[in-house]
């Protein structure tokens, strides 16, 4: 009797096999799928019956900036989708509680035409909740950036606290990598992938060098 530690039967499994399109079973041993095929001759430390249903390929999303999306999300980003600008203060403070002396404090989600103050923000709405850490928080967009007094300083960058497009970059440069690093985001994104099926993708985003990212 062979032995998998994870062993599914009576389905419908996809092989992408023109000769062979369906098989019944699927045996997986090690992390890897040992076996295609009818479960007869297989025991498993888990089985599941498949009750008829069907077992899919792990699905390859051909376009994902992973790592963009994995930093525009807790852990690594504060959310202030939020409906004011009294909000966007209040998540701020919090993060500023939380943070270490002169930790940047990044986020996202700010929507210009939501906000209940019906202006725009300026740096001084975060001075006061962060005078001593550099605050960068993206809008919705991805076109504009609202930055306190203290980020622009660091950038040496004058002006009301908004930039857009391209002069995001002055600050956002700056924003040192997330603790554990890029590998770090990658996982947790792969974590959130595989819960809806998505095994691989193509990262379209990646320079010279880029690859190195996925090293690890």
């Amino acid at each position: 009797m062979n032995q998998a530690d994870l062993l599914f039967f009576n389905g419908r499994v996809l092989t992408m096999d023109p000769a062979r399109p369906y098989a019944t079973g699927l045996a997986v041993r090690g992390g890897t799928i040992a076996h295609v095929g009818d479960a007869a001759g297989w025991t498993g430390a888990e089985v599941v019956d498949l009750r008829g249903r069907v077992v899919l390929p792990g699905i390859n999303d051909s376009h994902l900036h992973a790592c963009g999306y994995g930093l525009h999300r807790p852990p690594f980003c504060l959310d202030v989708a939020v409906g004011s600008i009294a909000e966007a203060r209040e998540r701020v403070a919090e993060a500023v509680r939380r943070a270490g002396p002169g930790e940047w404090i990044r986020g996202t989600g700010w929507n210009p035409g939501q906000l209940a103050e019906r202006r725009l923000p300026t740096k001084g709405d975060l001075d006061d909740v962060a005078p001593h850490h550099p605050v960068v928080l993206q809008d919705y967009s991805g076109h504009e950036t609202w930055a306190n007094s203290r980020a622009l300083e660091l950038a040496g960058v004058c002006g009301e606290g908004l930039l857009h497009d391209g002069d995001q970059g002055l600050v956002q440069r700056l924003v040192p990598a997330p603790a554990g690093g890029m590998i770090r985001v990658l996982r947790e994104v792969l974590a959130e992938l595989n819960g809806y099926g998505i095994t691989s993708f193509t990262e379209p985003g990646l320079g010279p060098g880029g690859g190195e990212l996925f090293a690890g």
